[in-house]
């Protein structure tokens, strides 16, 4: 591909790309965020859930 695409051209193909997960990215919940989202049955906010005393 490199060969017949100019350097200008995969460069700002990449540099689309790099926006494009850099927006998404940013809009994601961080990982607690995600898991306080989880329907309580999930295992994976079974075990993150606070253990009663």
């Amino acid at each position: 591909m490199t060969q017949f695409v100019p350097t200008e051209e995969i460069v700002g193909f990449l540099a689309d790309i790099e926006e494009t997960v850099a927006a998404v990215a940013e809009d994601m919940p961080d990982h607690g965020e995600f898991v306080s989202r989880l329907p309580p049955s999930t295992p994976a906010a079974q075990q993150a859930a606070p253990t009663p005393r």
